[in-house]
Order: structure tokens, then sequence, then C-alpha cells
């Protein structure tokens, strides 16, 4: 018996090492997909007001961009987002799986990698790594990472579709919808255009549909490229749009559904949330108003949606899940305010959290992480962040965090430039009392 036990045991750490070895090799491969997308971002020293680009536009797309872009902010050049929803697992029947997934999005040249597990059943889920990047499209689809179950790459019609995709999920990074982006806008009638865009050897249409406020409710292609047996046919397509709400100075749509046209009637396939968004800005090249407090005093903010797996066996956000949020704001901020130069070069750890807990958050609330830079000392960087719940502006709780800078290639502590600390960090006191 000890040694059937034995055996088994052996046989169970096998498993349990080759799954995280395919784990580590997904992340990694879903990593330089995102790498390649931003070393490819053309924003980043480019920032032109949306506003001067709207004057040829068709009537309902000005008011869209009014409507949700905000003219004191420069360009958003990449949008981070976690989603959660369910996927249509089989067509054809009402088999739908629960999913969780993160999404970049570039805005110029327009790309997107989206990373999900979807759950088939108790103890089974699919890894799925859908993108476009370089003018391309590709789609992955394994059981636990490890089994293929789906594999297209690089035909144009899958390519074509991708784009498709991306371009009508630009709605969550609008500044990707914008002619400097490379989209052409033509009239249909004052609710509609359509918004063409070619990337390398791909171009596709996409008609925009807005409601009275000027928001994008509803996207259409006459045809999109759907899987049949192996082959692309091409498909009437649409999403539609809901919940718009203003994340980080941009007004985006926190819900959303697509679905197929077919000959029987519609059959959608997705259905998602948007439960966290963060954004990284262009560098302005022209002058914008004054918005934001001086760096050393600014708040950052990270919107959230609490989702059905931050719940805890009490029926409230789990402490855990306060701290990731915690380190979430962090990494968001760091994203979005660091030069590509200092985001290449290093990574951040954590040494130290203080964390008090006030309040607890409930399913479906809405938190915003506020996060801010405190001193730093030596290589110790100081940062304080509040959890709060937007609809009453309870705090839920306050963190304080040591963060230590490594070097990206060694993977050792390492010195920052006199940039990153000040970007970073705050003045200590002086022992005198700051005189």
């Amino acid at each position: 018996m000890d040694v059937v036990l034995g055996v088994a045991g052996l046989v169970l750490l096998s498993v349990v090492a080759v799954l995280v070895v395919v784990e580590l090799r997904w992340r990694a491969t879903t990593a330089r997909l995102v790498t390649r997308l931003r070393t490819r971002d053309d924003m980043a020293g480019s920032a032109r007001p949306f506003t001067d680009q709207l004057e040829d536009l068709p009537a309902p797309v000005q008011r869209y961009f009014r409507a949700v872009l905000d003219e004191t902010l420069p360009a958003v050049r990449i949008a981070h987002l976690r989603q959660i929803g369910q996927f249509l697992v089989r067509p054809g029947t009402s088999r739908w799986g629960a999913f969780t997934a993160t999404q970049v999005i570039a805005a110029q040249p327009l790309g997107f990698v989206w990373d999900a597990r979807i759950r088939m059943a108790p103890g089974v889920t699919v890894r799925v790594r859908d993108s476009f990047v370089d003018g391309s499209g590709s789609m992955v689809g394994a059981v636990l990472g490890l089994i293929p179950v789906v594999r297209v790459e690089h035909t144009p019609e899958f390519s074509a579709g991708a784009l498709h995709r991306c371009l009508a999920e630009a709605v969550w990074c609008p500044t990707a919808l914008l002619p400097a982006a490379g989209v052409v806008w033509t009239p249909i009638d004052d609710t509609a255009a359509r918004a063409s865009l070619r990337v390398g050897e791909i171009c596709v249409s996409l008609d925009f549909h807005f409601d009275g406020d000027g928001l994008v409710r509803r996207v259409f292609t006459p045809e999109r490229a759907r899987d049949v047996g192996g082959h692309p046919v091409p498909t009437p397509w649409q999403g539609h749009f809901t919940e718009y709400a203003v994340r980080q100075g941009v007004r985006i749509p926190m819900a959303g559904e697509v679905e197929w046209l077919l000959p029987g009637g519609p059959q959608p396939y997705w259905r998602g949330r948007i439960i966290e968004v963060a954004y990284e800005h262009a560098q302005p090249t022209v002058p914008v108003p004054e918005r934001v407090m001086d760096h050393q005093s600014e708040r950052f903010e990270l919107h959230i949606t609490v989702a059905p797996a931050d719940i805890d066996r009490l029926g409230h956000v789990s402490n855990v899940v306060y701290l990731r949020w915690v380190q979430d704001a962090a990494v968001a901020h760091w994203n979005a305010a660091a030069s590509a130069e200092a985001r290449a070069s290093l990574v951040w750890v954590v040494a130290r959290h203080e964390i008090d807990y006030k309040r607890p958050a409930l399913l479906e609330d809405d938190v915003i992480a506020r996060t801010w830079v405190g001193k730093a000392t030596g290589r110790a960087f100081e940062r304080h962040t509040e959890l709060v719940r937007a609809a009453d502006g309870k705090l839920l709780a306050r963190a304080r965090t040591l963060w230590y800078p490594i070097d990206r290639h060694t993977g050792r502590p390492t010195d920052v430039s006199p940039e990153v600390r000040a970007r970073f960090s705050v003045a200590a006191p002086h022992a005198d009392g700051g005189r």
C-alpha cells in the first residue's frame, strides 16, 4: 500500500509540475504578443487633440467623440481590461461556459491580445488566446493550456475577422477610432456611420449605430468570417454595448454581447462585462489644459467591479482580493505614467504590505482603487492606496506598501534613474520640519 501511495504521489506531483510549466509557457507567449503590440505603438510621441480631428467627420461620429473623450487629457494609447462573462461552448446549443479574461488593446496601429479561461466542466478549463498583432490574426485554444482544440493563424479571412473584432472593441479605447489612427468615416444617416480601416494588407469596415446621447449601441458587418467545418463562411455579425460609465476620464460601455445573424435567427456567443480598466496615455506634443495636480500629490484611480470570483464564503470580497486590487492599482499607475524606457528596464516587487480593512465590498459593487506615491528611502518606494465604494464614497480599506525596483534583465534589485525617482516619490521632510 505504501508503494502504491508513493507512486500515486509521484504521478500527482508530475502532473502538477507539467501543468505549472504549461501555464508559465502560456503566460510567456501572451507576454511576448503584448510586447510586440506595445513596441509597434505609433502614438508614444503623438497626442494630437481629438477636437482637431472632428471637423470633417459625420455628425453622429463628432457627437460620439465629444461624449466619450475629455479634451483636457492626452490620447489613450494602450487599454488594459479585465473581463468576466459567458461564452457559447457549443454552437447550436444552450451550453455556455463562464470565462475570465484579460485584454490589451493598442490604438495605433490597432491591435489586441485577449487571454481567457473558459470553464467547460468542474475542474476543466480551456485556455483561449485571440489576437491581432502586426496585421495578422491568431486564435489558439487548449484544454488546460495543454491539449489543443483550435489553432487558426495568419489566414487572410481570419485576420480580417480579428480586425473586425478589434475595430468593434475599440469602443473600450476610443482614440483608436480617430482619423489619426487611420480610421476613415463615411456617413450613413443621422444616427449611423461606417468606419473603415486598413492595417497592413487587411482592410475591413463596420457600421456604427449611435443613440441620442451620441454613444455607440450597435456595430454591424454583413460579412465576417465564421468557421464552419474548418472553412471561413462570410456571415452577418453584430455587437451590442450597454451600461456606459466614465473610467479614468474615458466613457466606455461596461457590458456587451456579440452574435452571428443566421438564417434561423441571431446566435449570441459572447456576453461579457468589464470589471477593471486602466489606460496608458500618449505624451502630449502640444500643451493641453491643466487637469491633474502636481505628480507628487496626484491620485491615480483604477475602477473595479466586484466579480463572483472575488467573493469569499462570508458573502463579501475576500481580504486577499483587496490586496490584489492594491497591487493592480500600483501596476496600472506605473504602466500609465512611466516612460517606455523605464517600463522596458524595470519591474517592481512588494516587500511589505500594511492594510486596514474598514468595510466589506459586495458582489457587483463598483470600487475605486485610488493610489499615490510616498517617500523613497534608498531602493524602498512607499505607496499609499485607498479602496472606496463608488456609490457612496465609503472607505473600504487603506494600505501602505513598500515596493522595490528590479532590473528586468538581471532579476536583481537595482537603482532607478533620477527621472523615475522624481516621478514616483515625494521629497522626504527635513528633520527641522521642512524649513
